[in-house]
């Protein structure tokens, strides 16, 4: 279920909609493994009021994404995370939740004579580098919630706010569920080293 603020988010695009007055900017949250070009609207239905629903042991870092839409030119945009609330006056800090932007890049695939250009994410820089978002585009940002070891197991319940300078702030629920159990330490580690 959204939270309050969520709810009162949708509500307030829903007023604006129906007086013909579009939102500055709509948020909307896909799976991390579908891919959000920085042109293509959201699906109909698909925007507001997002819910990024996670799952994760004590220890364990989970990541979501989340993407905003502007209608027109945004001016001063930044996102901030609240703490996750849990059982029993728990709470989750909101130092644990990472916030980045996902810069695309533009590459040219294909053989010689049917090269085509595709637009992919590449980069994650920290989202505290954002301030002006361009017209009928969209930002797309990764968020990390690194859950505490000693967390206690149970439902946690935060949100992303993303405020703008004259615009209504939005916001971007976080329901985490924290599993009561550990994962194993791993036994190998892997890593990979690429260039183009």
């Amino acid at each position: 279920m959204p939270s309050a603020a969520a709810a009162a988010s949708a509500l307030l695009f829903a007023v604006a909609a129906f007086a013909g007055e579009a939102p500055a900017f709509r948020v909307f949250a896909r799976s991390p493994l579908d891919l959000v070009s920085p042109e293509s609207p959201p699906a109909e239905g698909e925007a507001e009021a997002a819910v990024l629903k996670l799952a994760a042991a004590p220890g364990e870092f989970e990541p979501a994404v989340f993407t905003v839409r502007t209608a027109k030119a945004i001016k001063g945009f930044r996102i901030a995370a609240t703490e996750l609330k849990g059982p029993k006056g728990s709470a989750i800090p909101a130092s644990c939740v990472r916030l980045q932007r996902v810069l695309p890049g533009r590459f040219q695939v294909g053989p010689k004579d049917k090269r085509r250009e595709v637009v992919v994410p590449e980069w994650l820089v920290p989202a505290e580098d954002v301030a002006d978002l361009a017209q009928d585009r969209n930002e797309t940002f990764w968020i990390v919630v690194r859950v505490p070891d000693d967390a206690p197991a149970g439902k946690y319940a935060g949100a992303v706010s993303a405020l703008a300078e004259g615009c209504e702030p939005r916001e971007i629920g976080i329901e985490l569920a924290v599993r009561p159990f550990r994962l194993a330490p791993p036994t190998a580690t892997f890593a990979m080293l690429y260039t183009y």
